[in-house]
């Protein structure tokens, strides 16, 4: 069971070229001290998603990584008229039925998958979580605070309420806030967030 408290950085990477060619040329030592969130979708031009999931493991061998679905990307395949096999594949890893039933299937088949929660149907939240916890995953909640999918008051406050119901069988959580782009406004409120995460801390202290 991976410990986050050992984890040093935890970089926000989407499936590019160039940013899959920087993880890849990182020293060793540098890459065992990190933990990359990959936003997940279709590499360059392959046909499948086997080709992604080898590009990751080239860049960063077997170790521990965590998967996210590319918000961008799940759109275009929603929008697809003519959807590939690759497409396909995605949007049954989008599907919320049964918990997000594929989604869940991913990271059962791959133990060195960290699976961030997918919080599109919320109704579907709890069955989810239910899931992982069964396969005893850690569960990363990423909250993205600010832009087209910034989260509103109404479902932070629905899946705060649930992940207390439910601390008691976790064994292992992370809270992501992403606040994208780090600007001036963001400094300025710098007091503001920190009250805000040790308010947090205070509902979870082993997160």
């Amino acid at each position: 069971m991976i410990s986050f408290s050992n984890i040093s950085y935890i970089p926000l990477l989407s499936l590019k070229p160039a940013e899959m060619a920087a993880l890849e040329e990182l020293p060793k030592q540098d890459k065992d001290i990190l933990l990359p969130l990959i936003s997940l979708k279709k590499w360059v031009n392959s046909k499948t998603l086997e080709k992604s999931f080898d590009r990751v493991n080239k860049a960063i061998g077997d170790r521990v990584r965590l998967f996210d679905l590319d918000r961008a990307y799940l759109r275009d395949c929603q929008n697809s008229e003519n959807s590939s096999d690759c497409e396909l594949e995605y949007l049954e890893f989008a599907n919320s039925e049964n918990g997000y039933k594929k989604w869940v299937e991913l990271f059962q088949k791959n133990q060195n998958f960290i699976p961030v929660i997918q919080l599109g149907n919320l109704e579907e939240l709890e069955s989810q979580l239910d899931h992982f916890i069964e396969l005893c995953k850690p569960l990363v909640i990423r909250f993205e605070m600010s832009g087209e999918y910034s989260i509103t008051n109404q479902d932070f406050n629905f899946i705060i309420k649930l992940l207390l119901e439910k601390r008691s069988s976790i064994n292992e959580m992370l809270l992501l806030f992403d606040y994208g782009d780090f600007n001036r406004t963001h400094l300025l409120n710098c007091e503001k967030y920190s009250k805000f995460i040790n308010k947090l801390n205070e509902f979870f202290p082993k997160a």
